[in-house]
């Protein structure tokens, strides 16, 4: 598809619609480190929402994964442990027991996610956006939390102990049981 289309399968819409079903019929398939290799820097973005990336460990990969999209994705055991996720987009997606430990996340958003058990231990989450998410039984502690945006986020058991952050919002956060020091 790609030799018939000038080595794009963006510019025509229905072949963008075919290639990314057949993208998500094959990660489908593949185990979790095969689902991490498919995620490329040099690459054109792929639209990836929606998608079933459960157990997918992007952690064994070095590249940097800049503006990574996984809007609406389903990730149930994944790690992004130590990885650059600069301005990834996490919008609406289901993280459950995700590892973001140490990841640099700076400009990334979170909103209107569904996060659980998610670990985000010493990551740098400059500028970015948690509002309107679901959080519940995550650990922020030792995080950069500079200017990001946990406005009218609601959970339980939300941990933020040594974090650091100048400008970050709480507004209209209900966070009941939270432990910040």
């Amino acid at each position: 598809m790609l030799e018939r289309n000038q080595g794009s399968l963006t510019n025509n819409t229905v072949i963008a619609a075919l290639a990314r079903v057949k993208t998500l019929s094959i990660v489908r398939q593949l185990d979790s480190n095969d689902k991490s290799g498919q995620l490329t820097p040099s690459q054109n973005p792929l639209d990836l929402s929606t998608a079933d990336l459960n157990n997918m460990n992007s952690s064994i990969s070095e590249l940097p994964m800049h503006q990574l999209f996984l809007a609406g994705a389903h990730l149930r055991f994944s790690s992004f442990a130590a990885r650059d996720l600069t301005a990834a987009n996490f919008q609406g997606a289901y993280l459950i027991e995700a590892q973001f430990g140490q990841a640099i996340l700076t400009n990334s958003t979170f909103s209107i996610a569904i996060l659980a058990i998610a670990n985000f231990l010493k990551a740098y989450l400059k500028n970015s956006d948690f509002s309107r998410a679901t959080i519940t039984e995550a650990d922020f502690s030792q995080t950069n939390i500079d200017y990001a945006d946990f406005s009218q986020c609601y959970g339980n058991l939300f941990k933020c102990i040594r974090c650091v952050g100048v400008y970050t919002s709480f507004i209209n956060a209900h966070l009941p049981h939270a432990i910040f020091t």
